[in-house]
């Protein structure tokens, strides 16, 4: 059944749509929730119909933010992380063993929650919140419907996959990667990105994030990684950034402990830094000294200075145009 069916469906009961989301602990699992939720409003209202939404989340997760910030009414459940190992051995120790404890905790709150607000489906975007309310779905007999934002299934949703009435995919690479009996009610759908995010105004946006020295002519470049990956991806971009700033506009968008160390190393090394917070993440836009503004996109003296050192991935295609030329 479509959306637009089951908004036109909803529409004739004359009672709205009674929606469930988990999923969060960071961006990655909790903007998209966040956008489906949205979708899913606008369409209802559409067709005549509306949506009662209830997020369930744990206490300190980026959800616990976002969603009283969207006006989206919030409940709590405990839940636990496992944190995993190449040793299974390492695996057993007390923190693990803590975490495992509150997860059936979770799982009873999730019922009771779920019991009383009677959705009419659970939609799961994953996280370690996920596993207690995909558990209270299986307990209550709610559809359940989950969304994977990678090519293979994290754990959460690896634990719930078997059980879901749907599993929605980013990927059709992720088909294969399934067991059967999952693949056989999995639908690649997409990740769900904003409408804001490809309807943006530069003109706005760039006195928005207070971006001093942007340059109209030089294309624009967002970077951002998430979970375990990120830390890599920051390595790499801080390594090369002032060879990305002579050619593009860059906006490098990280977390709160990157942007604390990044800040004092840049610092030490006679830079002044802007950091731009969003829940959960922050926007760094390194200045040269004498720089009063902050932004990825550096002034031309800036630039000039970026221009004059050669980084190695500057020098790698350096020596590639070289051989050509040869």
């Amino acid at each position: 059944m479509t959306v637009d069916a089951l908004a036109t469906r909803f529409a004739s009961f004359r009672r709205p749509f009674k929606l469930m989301v988990t999923g969060g602990g960071t961006g990655g699992h909790t903007y998209p929730a966040l956008t489906a939720v949205r979708e899913m409003q606008t369409v209802m209202h559409h067709h005549g119909a509306s949506v009662d939404v209830l997020w369930v989340g744990t206490a300190t997760g980026l959800e616990s933010r976002v969603a009283p910030a969207e006006g989206i009414p919030f409940e709590t459940v405990p839940t636990g992380k496992l944190r995993r190992s190449s040793n299974p051995l390492k695996m057993i120790n007390a923190e693990n063993m803590r975490d495992v404890g509150r997860v059936p905790k979770g799982v009873l709150e999730a019922r009771t929650i779920a019991r009383r607000f009677q959705a009419d489906v659970i939609l799961s975007t994953g996280g370690y919140v996920a596993v207690p309310v995909g558990f209270a779905a299986r307990a209550t007999k709610t559809p359940l419907v989950i969304h994977e934002q990678t090519v293979r299934l994290g754990l959460a949703n690896r634990v719930l996959a078997r059980s879901a009435t749907a599993v929605a995919l980013s990927s059709e690479n992720s088909l294969s990667l399934l067991p059967d009996s999952v693949a056989a009610a999995a639908v690649v759908t997409g990740n769900p990105v904003r409408p804001t995010v490809l309807t943006g105004d530069p003109a706005k946006a760039v006195p928005a994030l207070g971006m001093t020295g942007y340059d109209p002519d030089l294309p624009t470049v967002y970077i951002t990684g998430g979970a375990q990956g990120s830390e890599q991806i920051n390595g790499v971009i801080r390594e090369n950034l002032p060879w990305l700033l002579s050619v593009a506009n860059v906006i490098h968008q990280c977390g709160p402990n990157w942007v604390e160390g990044r800040c004092s190393a840049d610092r030490r090394q006679g830079h002044r830094v802007r950091a731009a917070g969003r829940p959960g993440t922050s926007s760094v836009r390194p200045t040269a000294p004498g720089d009063d503004g902050g932004s990825g996109a550096l002034n031309g003296q800036a630039r000039r200075c970026a221009q004059a050192g050669r980084t190695p991935v500057e020098r790698r295609a350096q020596s590639e145009s070289l051989r050509q030329r040869q």
